[in-house]
């Protein structure tokens, strides 16, 4: 289910240079070893951290006030 609801944000909170990955055809899911798509998953939820991240610290670099 995490592996749809990445798909369906599409790159939504990517860096530019991670957009690729949401391009990335997993194939039909219920008929893998999941192996590829664990990795996918992981590559895709730590490129969304980099790009939260980049955002805090292009906020702190502005002044704002507006970091969680």
């Amino acid at each position: 289910m995490e592996i749809e609801r990445q798909q369906e944000l599409g790159t939504d909170g990517l860096l530019e240079e991670d957009c690729y990955l949401a391009g990335c055809n997993l194939g039909d899911l219920e008929e893998t070893s999941g192996i590829y798509e664990t990795y996918w998953l992981l590559s895709i939820l730590a490129a969304r951290e980099a790009g939260r991240l980049d955002e805090l610290r292009i906020q702190a670099a502005e002044g704002g006030q507006n970091t969680p």
